[in-house]
């Protein structure tokens, strides 16, 4: 088996393999990876497997692009090789899905921050501007981008997820009530974050509900500012106290612990201040790098509180993270015993350590190097700890300070280590003490030698990250620093804040200073804003973008555990606590990744009858592969007519096929997409593990009800479709205007299918198109035949739709009216029953894939029997 095109430093699946052909329990080992038996958790240890059980192997891909790594797998002596290649660099071309993720602090398990985008470049630095704020709490994490989603935590002990494009909420969790300070680690469907308490959490990725919270310390003020990282089903963190300012009883001892990232139970715990050899302290501020190959996880450690120091204080670990066992240590500096009131150094190793290799001395090596507040970065080889090289980059004698030095996180590429020193303290107590100046640096990372230095007039604490040529990281004072990374000119600077930061007495801290570190991500910069070193702050994330236009975003395919997509029905598939259902027809001609059409039937019409009677089942054989969901309401596809009503749940739904509006009383789903669209993206997402699908190419469909769940697909998730033809769908206007008034205008008006409130700036839905479809005159619905009462009037949603889509700069709005009618009580109340008809709305939309620009759109001749104008409806 093997897998090509994929990103770097990726943990890759293979297919599941079922075993047969043994008569008894047989020995499975692995080498270069890990396994699992019937999707439980992957391992690398030595077990047995037996006759129909499922295995499947995962390997972290290669950091270096165009490079295959392996894993051997042994069941009974029989033996069996899955590979993965990462993708070529090819400037200009798309990037592997997923590579545009950065899931975790460092981006990688090597915690080389370092991004694959190639959007911005130096000519576009001059142009960047803060497009989208999401203010709260001060921020100092590294925000973790995944899927079109950002996850950060906050001071107030929020977790959040936002939209990616826009900065939309999509959900928010107050875990605690005091600094969530570290980065979030995104893995599967779960997200994991730390903080204040020395409290570690696992939350829904899809919701942000609570899963399990384990406590790892518990002696006065302990805290963790390490960031979680998750490798296979071991969390790895460490623990941290602010006994440096507060001394207390019980006496603080730091540690690394290994929690079970199912349930937060913990696995094992190493004590980097042994009572035997260590007088107290040593906290762990620091976060792991991880080798996979050698199962070694790299951590540094901080200065001891009381003497001795130990020998594990001011040092660089290595790690067995199967076992806890301690391989190697490296310490860079001894005896360093120091508090606030009082000491020797203060020389903590609270930088994260990076992964890399490089050519020494003619031999390729694997290294590991880390930065501290001394001033230095130490290299010395991943697998012995010995000392490669050191290179001291602070002036001053001794080297370093308490809030000098090396203290963000550097980072690593193209054979450099880019970073910042901290070379001056100001500030005249303890809450406004900050770093003065600094320099920032590129080394080579085979020697050390200092390719090109910069002086700055503000420090920095901030995790350093570059992509495509640039080196980005913000000074205490929240201002984004832009540097050329081939020579060290600084190209740009401006504020992630509001303003540049200042201390602000009354807040004892800098609401608009930074202490995060810059994400670059699909041509979008995310950061933090809001520090202080007392307790909380104003602040939030920025989303900064430039005149260069991001591309669409690239998703990575997923299924829910034990799920595997295929053809026809496809049952059990669980969104939000539901059993849902959905049917694929594959595309049967045309070559490569396809287009996707989502097919979406109304109240009375079972989706197999409504495709069959579109002829939307025909548009396989135009390439389409075409994906109908079932209703919540039909149990695995065999209801033919669901039954309607109002239901006024927390999860907004009004009608009973789709979850396509939200109950005017239920302010807090105002901004929740829902459970269909969840699933409806996440159908397509699982769809695409086994179908070649065209991510830019993804559009949606339906009548009456499920033109209405397009609507709502269409409003709140333009960053996923890249367009739809909602029919004779609702907009459940919120003004109280009888359904009887049909002279809407050009009015743009608040609907219980859209946000609320509604967002009426020009780029409020990224680029896409859109062809509204209404019946004509007779296009209404009354509840007793044609008789009445008027219960549904598509005159005025059908135009409250486009009116809306049209007001759009990035979306081309195409509307359209047939005369494909029916007798009473249907009349126009359906979607035209008209191959041709079906055929020009699908390849239409599929002729503007997502980031096309609106202009280059032209609106070709239409069949007979539907009458089509750019913009919204002139007949009604």
């Amino acid at each position: 088996m093997a897998r090509t095109n994929v990103a770097v430093s990726t943990p890759v699946e293979s297919s599941t393999v079922t075993i047969s052909g043994i008569n008894s329990a047989a020995q499975i080992s692995v080498t270069g990876g890990e396994y699992s038996i019937n999707n439980a958790a992957y391992t690398s240890a030595n077990g047995t497997v037996n006759n129909g059980q499922q295995v499947a192997v995962r390997v972290t891909s290669s950091s270096a692009a165009n490079t295959a790594v392996s894993a051997t797998l042994t069941v009974g002596g029989v033996n069996a090789v899955f590979s993965v290649t990462t993708a070529a660099v090819t400037s200009g071309e798309p990037l592997p899905i997923g590579s545009q993720n950065w899931s975790m602090f460092g981006h990688d398990y090597a915690n080389t921050r370092a991004s694959k985008d190639e959007t911005i470049g130096a000519t576009h630095v001059a142009n960047l501007r803060v497009a989208h704020r999401v203010p709260g709490a001060g921020v100092s994490s590294t925000p973790a981008v995944a899927d079109g989603v950002v996850y950060f935590s906050d001071y107030a002990g929020w977790l959040k997820a936002v939209n990616a494009e826009t900065g939309a909420d999509i959900w928010a969790t107050r875990l605690q009530n005091s600094m969530l300070t570290p980065s979030p680690f995104v893995a599967g469907d779960s997200v994991y974050i730390a903080g204040d308490n020395s409290n570690v959490y696992s939350v829904e990725r899809a919701t942000g509900k609570l899963r399990w919270t384990s406590k790892i310390e518990t002696t006065p003020y302990n805290r963790i500012w390490s960031s979680p990282v998750v490798v296979g089903d071991t969390l790895l963190i460490g623990a941290a106290s602010y006994q440096v300012f507060f001394a207390a009883t019980p006496l603080f001892r730091g540690s690394v612990v290994a929690l079970n990232a199912a349930n937060g139970e913990e696995k094992w715990r190493l004590s980097v201040c042994p009572p035997e050899s260590c007088g107290g302290g040593v906290s762990v501020w620091s976060s792991v790098a991880v080798d996979p190959e050698l199962k070694l996880a790299y951590i540094g450690t901080g200065q001891a509180y009381f003497t001795p120091a130990g020998p594990y204080s001011d040092a660089l670990l290595a790690i067995n993270y199967e076992t806890g066992a301690l391989v190697w240590h490296h310490q860079i500096t001894a005896n360093d015993v120091y508090t606030i009131n009082g000491g020797t150094l203060d020389r903590d190793v609270g930088a994260a350590p990076n992964l890399f290799e490089a050519t020494v001395n003619g031999t390729v090596r694997k290294l590991v190097g880390v930065g501290d507040k001394g001033g230095h970065y130490t290299v010395v080889d991943r697998v012995t700890g010995e000392r490669v090289w050191q290179r001291t980059v602070d002036p001053r004698t001794p080297s370093g300070s308490p809030i000098g030095g090396v203290m963000g996180t550097p980072t690593v590429a193209n054979g450099r280590i880019y970073f910042t020193n901290n070379t001056s303290t100001v500030g005249t107590g303890r809450f406004d003490a900050r770093p003065g100046t600094s320099s920032a640096f590129a080394l080579d990372a085979a020697t050390g030698d200092v390719v090109w230095s910069l002086n700055l007039l503000a420090g920095s604490f901030s995790g350093n990250t570059v992509a495509n040529g640039l080196l980005y990281f913000i000074t205490w004072d929240g201002q984004l620093r832009v540097v050329d990374a081939t020579n060290g000119t600084l190209l740009h600077s401006m504020p992630v804040g509001a303003q540049v930061g200042s201390y602000d007495t009354a807040a004892e801290g800098f609401p608009n200073g930074s202490t995060s570190g810059p994400v670059v991500s699909n041509g979008r910069i995310y950061a933090g804003y809001g520090w202080t070193w007392g307790a909380n702050v104003a602040g939030g994330l920025a989303i900064l973008e430039s005149d260069a236009v991001p591309p669409p975003l690239r998703w990575t395919a997923s299924c829910p555990a034990d799920f595997t997509p295929k053809d026809g029905l496809n049952s059990g598939f669980m969104s939000d606590g539901y059993s849902r259902s959905f049917r694929i027809l594959p595309a049967t001609d045309g070559d490569g990744p396809r287009p996707v059409f989502v097919s979406l039937t109304g109240t009375a019409e079972m989706e197999t009858d409504f495709m069959r009677a579109t002829f939307i089942d025909r548009l396989p054989a135009k390439g389409f592969t075409v994906i109908s969901p079932v209703r919540i309401c039909a149990a695995n596809g065999n209801n033919s007519v669901c039954g309607s009503g109002t239901v006024t749940t927390q999860d907004g739904r009004t009608w009973e096929p789709w979850f396509d509006g939200v109950a005017q009383g239920n302010v807090a789903q105002y901004q929740d997409a829902g459970t269909d669209v969840r699933f409806f993206e996440r159908m397509v997402k699982c769809a695409a593990t086994r179908y070649e699908i065209d991510q830019t190419r993804i559009y949606i469909g339906g009548i009456s009800a499920g033109g209405t769940a397009t609507n709502r697909a269409l409003t709140f998730s333009s960053g996923f479709f890249a367009g739809g033809a909602p029919a004779s769908g609702e907009w459940y206007r919120t003004d109280g205007v009888p359904i009887t008034t049909e002279n809407v205008g050009d009015a743009i008006i608040d609907g219980r299918v859209a946000p609320r409130p509604l967002d009426r700036s020009a780029e409020a839905l990224q680029p896409s198109i859109n062809i509204v479809l209404w019946g004509g005159a007779t296009d209404k619905w009354y509840l007793n035949g044609a008789t009445g009462p008027l219960i549904a009037n598509y005159n005025p949603s059908t135009k409250l739709a486009a009116n809306y889509f049209a007001s759009q700069s990035n979306v081309v709005t195409v509307s359209c009216t047939h005369d494909l009618n029916y007798l009473p009580p249907i009349g126009g109340h359906l979607w035209p029953r008209s191959q041709a008809i079906t055929e020009w709305v699908a390849t239409t939309l599929a002729s503007h894939p997502k980031g096309t620009p609106r202009d280059a759109f032209s609106l070709p001749l239409t069949p007979e029997g539907l009458t089509c104008v750019l913009g919204s409806f002139q007949d009604h």
